[in-house]
């Protein structure tokens, strides 16, 4: 078998709705970038791949690769010793030069108010780690996850390079602020796409409130969602919204991981650097709303008939050259414009190849190597081997012709001889 890569450009728009104007939108945030979660495709980006502290969106990583690690195993419970929840003052990380163990709790963060000996369910830290960002569930979570907190560490930043994360090192699992713990919006992007494809991980994110069990008899069992985007009678509720994550603290500012799904096609912001909490949902909704207002369009990339695909064969009395029963089309959304590439996969032939015949095989790709479209390649017309005849033809007659000569010669050197 033999590949060709063949590099086409785009032919003519056939069917539009409405042309794009996600590149149009205007945000507050200093970083941003919109992802398909299924392909993988960027719709917008703005900075996307400034290198920058992520606060607590930290936390998708950390959930990420607890459900990753211990699968459907939730419901078993943990016990938190003091190594998870101990705190010191933000003065006091500062005159340590935060040279103290990177995952130590600041006061003054988000928690679960979680005492030394508490026993809670993983699927009970994992809300609390969601919902309200509680940075002690993050801490026992990992705890649990990688024997300690600074092997879970190692271990997720080693997955996170996996899944293609070039630009991301988390130094805890929480997202308070250290030197050194980083990452870009691509980068999270990345993350949530792996995220979003756990069920538990979908239905925590979507959840407006929850009553921790462990706790239905007391006081501050019930966790309540910091996402407006999906808090109903928000200012900025968002119908579509299934969930995400949201961040903040002085270097890093505000942040916000959203993620939200119309008419099969699900969607992931990341908002980064934002100055003020009410412009990074503002700027969540205007990127889904003008992303979901797109029309799909229909490209039409080779027409049917026959096509300038042509290749050699041996023993042939000519070459073979294809053709397409139908026009090769694709659907796309205006923001996610596919460079199309076709690589032709010629099949093993043998002689006489019918008018018809399957001979190869075409392969549409997008510029990340994502298969968009396989068609068949027929043969334009029958291609019949060489006949035999004449060289056989040339073969006696070159004999004829040697004997003669061998003869004639023969016969010269008898008659010499006799004289």
């Amino acid at each position: 078998m033999k590949r060709i890569l063949i590099f086409f450009l785009s032919a003519f728009v056939v069917f539009s709705d409405l042309s794009s104007e996600v590149q149009d939108v205007e945000l507050s945030s200093e970083i941003a970038l919109l992802m398909n979660a299924d392909t993988y495709r960027i719709l917008y980006q703005k900075n996307a791949n400034q290198v920058t502290p992520p606060a607590s969106i930290t936390k998708v990583a950390t959930a990420l690769y607890a459900l990753k690690e211990i699968g459907d195993d939730v419901k078993v419970k943990v016990k938190a010793d003091q190594d998870c929840i101990g705190s010191i003052t933000a003065e006091m990380q500062k005159g340590m030069d935060y040279k103290h163990p990177p995952h130590w709790l600041v006061l003054g963060g988000t928690h679960m108010c979680i005492p030394k000996g508490e026993e809670l369910t993983v699927e009970e830290l994992l809300y609390g780690l969601m919902l309200i960002s509680a940075n002690d569930a993050a801490n026992i979570i990992a705890k649990y996850v990688g024997g300690s907190i600074s092997q879970f560490m190692a271990d997720l930043n080693d997955y996170l390079e996996e899944i293609g994360c070039k630009n991301t090192k988390f130094r805890n699992p929480h997202g308070l602020h250290l030197p050194g713990h980083r990452t870009t919006a691509y980068d999270m992007a990345l993350i949530t796409c792996e995220a979003v494809k756990y069920p538990l991980f979908r239905k925590i994110i979507g959840t407006q409130r929850y009553s921790v069990p462990s706790r239905a008899k007391e006081n501050g069992g019930i966790l309540f969602n910091s996402n407006l985007l999906i808090r109903s009678g928000q200012k900025y509720f968002y119908p579509h919204a299934i969930g995400g994550k949201t961040g903040v603290h002085s270097e890093a500012q505000n942040s916000l991981i959203a993620v939200a799904s119309h008419k099969g096609r699900n969607l992931i912001t990341v908002l980064l650097q934002c100055t003020e909490k009410d412009d990074m949902f503002a700027d969540a909704k205007k990127l889904f709303e003008a992303a979901f207002l797109e029309g799909e369009v229909e490209e039409v990339y080779l027409t049917k008939g026959a096509q300038p695909f042509s290749q050699y064969i041996a023993q042939g009395k000519k070459n073979l050259k294809t053709y397409l029963d139908d026009d090769v089309r694709l659907k796309y959304y205006p923001s996610e414009k596919p460079q199309v590439s076709g690589e032709i996969l010629w099949l093993d032939h043998k002689l006489p190849i019918a008018k018809g015949d399957p001979v190869a095989t075409l392969t549409l790709k997008s510029e990340d190597g994502n298969i968009l479209k396989v068609v068949e390649l027929q043969a334009c017309y029958k291609v019949a081997g060489k006949s035999n005849t004449k060289r056989i033809v040339f073969y006696i007659l070159l004999i004829i012709c040697v004997s003669l000569i061998f003869i004639g010669g023969n016969y010269v050197f008898r008659s010499s001889s006799k004289q």
